[in-house]
């Protein structure tokens, strides 16, 4: 993270959205003052620093950002995200014998099946797949730990609308 003239520091990202996030660094940056975040994975981001929070016995604060940049970026920021947060939960598939396509995963038909299928594109809702095997729509899917069911065909896979996830301590 660079804050306006000054060097970089180090940061970590606690919480991010499309529109900001809340970071945790050693650096108090003043409310109001430009920030550029570097994220692996995600590339440069510019936005504002907000109300700094007390600092804790490490010697860091917590601060809020609030991005600045057009709603495009916002709109893909939010693609990029939602995509790796989904990754990670879906479990991507493979093993060393063979290669696997990136975004490969197993898709779990209740009662039925197991299968690859490649994922095309996410949303918040659910999972577009392109794949061989198509299940009948309404069909109960697991990937992962997600459970969904097959919204629509398509004409090389088919679309999955997910259940929302468990709330942890509900």
């Amino acid at each position: 993270m660079s804050v306006e003239d000054s060097p970089s520091v180090a940061c970590s990202v606690m919480d991010i959205s499309p529109g900001g996030g809340r970071l945790r660094s050693r650096y108090s940056p003043v409310e109001g003052s430009e920030v550029r975040l570097m994220i692996t994975g995600l590339g440069a981001i510019t936005g504002r620093a907000g109300s700094v929070s007390g600092h804790a016995p490490d010697g860091t604060c917590t601060f809020g950002i609030e991005f600045i940049t057009c709603d495009t970026k916002k709109r893909r920021l939010g693609s990029v995200l939602a995509r790796k947060f989904n990754e990670r939960r879906m479990n991507a598939v493979g093993n060393d014998d063979q290669p696997v396509e990136p975004g490969q995963v197993m898709v779990e038909i209740d009662d039925g099946p197991t299968f690859a299928a490649v994922i095309v594109d996410i949303s918040l809702l659910g999972v577009l797949f392109r794949s061989e095997t198509r299940p009948a729509p309404g069909s109960e899917v697991s990937v992962g730990g997600l459970t969904g069911h097959i919204h629509r065909l398509l004409d090389d896979g088919f679309d999955v609308i997910f259940e929302p996830p468990p709330v942890p301590g509900a």
